[in-house]
C-alpha cells in the first residue's frame, strides 16, 4: 500500500520526538506507523480499514505497508477494540480516526 500523508497526530509525535532528541540525532529513520479509519455504517456496525508499516509490532517499519480491514458489530465495539491516538510500547505511532477525525 503506498505511504499516505502523515496525520496530524503523527506529526505531532514526530515532531516532539525530533525537539527531544535533535542533539543526539544523527540519522533520523522513518517511524513505525499504525493506523486504525472507523467508519461507521448506516445501520451501526463499523468497518476498521487498518495500515500499518510496522506489521511485527517491534517499533521499527519493516519497509513495506500492510493493510486489511475487520467488521465489527458497533462503532462502540470498534472504538473500545482501537483505543485512542497513542504512542504504543514499541514506539509505534498509533492514529485512530472514527468517520475521519482522529480519536485523542
Amino acid at each position: 500500500m503506498p505511504y499516505k500523508q502523515t496525520t496530524p497526530y503523527e506529526t505531532e509525535i514526530i515532531r516532539a520526538k525530533v525537539e527531544e532528541f535533535l542533539p543526539a540525532m544523527v540519522h533520523f529513520t522513518a517511524p513505525a506507523l499504525h493506523r486504525y479509519e472507523i467508519s461507521s455504517q448506516p445501520d451501526g456496525t463499523a468497518l476498521v480499514h487498518n495500515m500499518t508499516n510496522d506489521n511485527d509490532d517491534d517499533g521499527v517499519p519493516d519497509g513495506r505497508w500492510d493493510s486489511w480491514t475487520i467488521d465489527y458489530p458497533s462503532v462502540s465495539k470498534a472504538l473500545k477494540d482501537c483505543g485512542k491516538c497513542r504512542v504504543g510500547i514499541s514506539g509505534v505511532i498509533v492514529t485512530v480516526t472514527l468517520d475521519g477525525k482522529e480519536v485523542r
